[in-house]
Parts: C-alpha cells; sequence; structure tokens
C-alpha cells in the first residue's frame, strides 16, 4: 500500500499546447501540498475570453504562506456563468478551473467526506475484499450503483477555504467536453487528421 500518497488528478478530455509548462505547473501545486499537506490544489488557468461552459476560480490576491510554491487561497466558485458574470470575471483576472487537482490521499478523502460521505460509505464493501479474487466485482457493482453527482457544487464549492490554486501562465487549455471545441483546437493549430476529410466542419464562431 503506498499509504498517503501525493496523488495529482487529470480529467481525460483536455487539450494543453505546452506539456513541460502545464506540468511544471502541477509540480508547483505539488510542492504546494508537501508544505501544506491539509491541501487539495487545482489549477487555476489564466483566462483568455469570458467562456461561459467553463467553471471559475476567483483567487485571492494574496498567496498563502507557502515559501516552495506560489499558492493562492480561493474566495469562491463560479460554475457556467452569465455571459456579463462571465466578462466580469475576466476583467477581475480570474482563472479557468482545469478540474486538474493536487493532494494527499487523506486530503482528497477528507473532502470527498465532508460533501458527499454517501460515496466513502458505498466503497465500503470494496475495503473488505482489496487484494482477493472478489475485488474486480465488488468494484464493478459499487461503481454501476453509483449516482451521478456535480463534483464542483457537492464537494469542492463548500470546501473552497481548503483549496488552494495555482496560476498556470502562457499556456493554451482547451476543455474538449463538446464538438465545437474540439473543432476549434483542431482549426487553431492546423492540424489535418486524416478522417477529417469525411467530416463537415462546424462554422468559425
Amino acid at each position: 500500500m503506498a499509504g498517503d500518497a501525493p496523488v495529482a488528478v487529470f480529467p481525460s478530455d483536455h487539450f494543453v499546447d505546452d506539456d513541460l509548462a502545464f506540468v511544471s505547473a502541477v509540480s508547483a501545486a505539488l510542492d504546494g501540498i508537501h508544505s501544506r499537506p491539509d491541501l487539495v490544489v487545482l489549477l487555476g488557468i489564466e483566462a483568455r475570453t469570458p467562456e461561459t461552459e467553463y467553471g471559475w476560480i476567483e483567487a485571492d490576491g494574496r498567496p498563502l504562506p507557502i515559501e516552495s510554491a506560489l499558492v493562492f487561497p480561493i474566495r469562491r466558485f463560479w460554475e457556467k456563468p452569465s455571459a456579463d458574470v462571465a466578462r466580469a470575471l475576466l476583467s477581475r483576472a480570474c482563472l479557468w478551473n482545469s478540474f486538474v487537482m493536487a493532494g494527499r490521499v487523506s486530503a482528497f478523502l477528507d473532502l470527498v467526506a465532508a460533501g458527499m460521505p454517501e460515496v466513502l460509505t458505498a466503497f465500503e464493501p470494496l475495503r473488505r475484499v482489496l487484494g482477493t479474487s472478489r475485488e474486480a466485482r465488488v468494484a464493478e457493482r459499487i461503481y454501476a450503483a453509483l449516482p451521478e453527482v456535480n463534483f464542483s457544487e457537492r464537494v469542492l464549492v463548500p470546501a473552497a477555504a481548503r483549496l488552494g490554486v495555482v496560476r498556470v501562465k502562457g499556456v493554451e487549455w482547451s476543455d474538449l467536453g463538446n464538438v465545437e471545441r474540439v473543432f476549434a483546437t483542431i482549426r487553431r493549430n492546423g492540424w489535418r487528421p486524416r478522417w477529417l476529410d469525411r467530416v463537415v466542419l462546424p462554422a468559425a464562431g
């Protein structure tokens, strides 16, 4: 068992144009939790447009007293704001929430226990069969029965005081959560995958 190890969580549907710069920001988040093991640290992308389909992070202007990394407290989250609110957030240098997070196992478990205690309860049967021939079957049954929940609303928003954010600068990032953003990323980067000739592209916005 790895014990209370540091963990980084990466959503699977993202585009990043500079892997080294992005990983450097992840390393800064890991440095932050080394000094503050109670924190979970998110990566906040410096916003370029008033995006209404992203979650936003409003960070405090003063960093936390952590010598090893520049980590800022989080004042609040804004989830998929209106166009007017998004423009105001952009003008205040708020950040897009990448949902890339770093924290120790215990810190993540504490967040889930506070916001979704029923999820931890649901996994109790798995603890009893870890390492046995029943582990895979029990895990599959638990995951199949889990309800859909809004992680941001249930876990992150109420726990803002226990979170920090690292600002990611100079990196083009996109959540590829819909078709339009996928094709917009293809256009911006001048990619020409072979399958593209068989697709009718949405008009550029």
